[in-house]
């Protein structure tokens, strides 16, 4: 698995190829992203991050770290809505990611991103959107700087956001 970042930029990628004004493109995907909540033994809040729905059963990535060391996880969705994760079905501590999916008792579906084929070009423009330190849809906008392949972690999209 690559770093956050890539997996990141990767999203970014998919969306900053929309020919539409930034308010739009953050509109479209906004729905998909959502904030973790996660929590240790005693249920007491352990850590929050971001995380999106890659596709519409509720299947999701986010940051181990963010999960690392927590007994329990929510999610609140763009809509306030709150669903329990109930199962982890990858990581990688090295590259900072994490696959789960939501318990979705009723079968709802979910808006999810669309993960780009090829890499963005050196000065495309971009936007990422996200939930730091639990501060709920963040955006922040700039371009790709530079496209590389360092080790250990393969290939590395680097932006001015």
């Amino acid at each position: 698995m690559r770093k956050p970042i890539l997996l990141l930029m990767t999203l970014v990628a998919a969306v900053a190829s929309y020919a539409q004004d930034l308010t739009q493109v953050i509109d479209k995907v906004s729905p998909s992203i959502f904030l973790i909540t996660t929590y240790d033994a005693d249920g007491n809040e352990y850590a929050k991050g971001t995380g999106f729905f890659i596709n519409s059963d509720g299947t999701a990535l986010s940051n181990y770290h963010v999960f690392q060391g927590a007994s329990k996880a929510k999610i609140k969705t763009a809509d306030g809505r709150v669903y329990n994760v109930n199962n982890v079905i990858s990581w990688s501590k090295e590259s900072d990611m994490l696959k789960f999916t939501i318990k979705n008792e009723l079968n709802e579906k979910f808006p999810s991103l669309v993960i780009a084929a090829a890499p963005p070009k050196i000065g495309e423009r971009i936007f990422i959107m996200g939930n730091p330190l639990g501060l709920e849809k963040s955006v922040a906008d700039g371009i790709v700087s530079a496209l590389r392949n360092e080790d250990p972690y393969g290939d590395v999209i680097q932006i001015t956001a």
